[in-house]
């Protein structure tokens, strides 16, 4: 059941900040969400769609940002977002990922990546099961990646997926140029 809508905001920081929007149960549609070191965490029940993400920017030490995070819960649908993993300057420098799904104790089901583009970070795409946690049912469909292959704009490399398992359906997927990204 969605609860609360977030729908065509602008929403920033002057000198950076740690979240952007931090919710569970929500639609965030049509927003830009910008200046924060975590532009989106989210959880359980959410509807993520057509929003802008962008110019990573921290007020902590030790920056480890994503323009989407999604750490607990599931049910959740990311669609025809702009997802900018990078800082102000450019860098990848503090930007962990442009989209980042870990499971971090407390298991994660259905999550639904369509339609999205995807710039920066250090894997842009970034999934993980940690102490114990499952993660399940992960769609990544249909979505564009910035830049060219092997490593597009990503520090590291545009997938950082650590369990084959944790993805279930990967397809049509492609670079900004075309060309079909494969797992």
């Amino acid at each position: 059941m969605i609860g609360r809508l977030i729908i065509h905001d602008d929403i920033t920081t002057i000198n950076g900040g740690y979240i952007g929007i931090k919710a569970s149960n929500t639609v965030i549609c049509g927003s830009y969400v910008h200046k924060y070191e975590n532009g989106i965490t989210a959880g359980a029940n959410m509807t993520i769609q057509a929003n802008y993400v962008a110019d990573m920017q921290s007020n902590q030490s030790t920056p480890d940002g994503d323009c989407i995070e999604l750490y607990y819960g599931g049910n959740a649908r990311i669609w025809g977002n702009n997802l900018v993993g990078l800082a102000p300057s450019g860098s990848t420098n503090g930007v962990n990922s442009a989209m980042n799904v870990t499971a971090t104790g407390v298991n994660i089901d259905s999550v639904d990546v369509n339609g999205n583009w995807f710039a920066g970070g250090g894997y842009t795409l970034d999934t993980d099961q940690q102490r114990g946690s499952a993660l399940t049912n992960v769609r990544i469909t249909n979505n564009t990646w910035a830049g060219i292959a092997p490593k597009g704009t990503g520090h590291f490399g545009p997938l950082g997926i650590h369990d084959a398992n944790q993805v279930s359906v990967f397809s049509g997927n492609k670079w900004s140029n075309g060309t079909a990204l494969n797992r």
